[in-house]
């Protein structure tokens, strides 16, 4: 396959490096931003990961870069162990230095682009909010967009939502795939009337992984609502 031809936007795109199509998750673990390591974590992540999370990204956004390498690091064994993959949030530093495939941008973040250059065979996600900034990861070499919020969520208390009728609409707008982010639970998304637009490429979450009992289940509905 010629190294410019675009895969299709369920496989995010081709790696020109590698001429393999980029993994693109279905059900993204994010860490709660004051996340400790220790049993209850592990727990929680251990459940979600049985459920069919294929993803986790470590968000840590106060702590410094030795504490998310170190978080991250601890975390990878479970994660790749799992079959899923790692990714880190905003730290190109720490995602170079454990060598990972997988990083998330923020607008505060570097720019995709200069992330791209240094790690030409990764997945990278980017942070958007409207079709003006997903069209921009898409232009900017970005795997996939994260949209949010999608549903009123505790992390982002005044922000307004998007509703699930708009997030579809912008789905089907843009050229790259789609996570949905924002208060997703697997019972907001059952709930979600079908309407105009796409559903989703995939859904991230993080309030709704933090109960180790509940965790297994809500990965589970979430991959059958996808459809995976």
């Amino acid at each position: 396959m010629p190294s410019w031809l675009v895969g299709s936007p369920f496989s995010g795109g081709w790696n020109l490096v590698t001429e393999r199509p980029r993994f693109v998750p279905r059900v993204m673990m994010i860490t709660p931003p004051q996340a400790e390591w220790g049993d209850p974590f592990c727990r929680a992540l251990e459940a979600a990961l049985d459920g069919g999370v294929d993803a986790v990204s470590v968000r840590l956004p106060t702590a410094s870069a030795r504490e998310v390498f170190d978080f991250a690091s601890a975390a990878r064994s479970l994660v790749e162990g799992a079959g899923a993959r790692l990714f880190i949030h905003d730290r190109l530093d720490v995602a170079l230095a454990l060598g990972v495939d997988g990083l998330h941008l923020a607008q505060r973040s570097v720019p995709v682009a200069a992330a791209r250059r240094l790690m030409p065979a990764a997945t990278i996600g980017y942070s958007a909010h409207g079709v003006e900034e997903t069209d921009l990861a898409h232009a900017s070499g970005a795997d996939f967009a994260m949209v949010s919020p999608v549903f009123a969520t505790t992390s982002k208390p005044g922000s307004t939502p998007l509703g699930v009728d708009a997030a579809r609409r912008l789905s089907a707008a843009v050229c790259v795939p789609t996570l949905w982010l924002g208060g997703v639970s697997a019972a907001r998304l059952e709930s979600a009337s079908s309407g105009p637009g796409d559903p989703p490429h995939g859904v991230a979450a993080i309030d709704a992984f933090t109960d180790t009992d509940s965790a297994a289940d809500e990965a589970r509905r979430m991959r059958a609502w996808l459809g995976a």
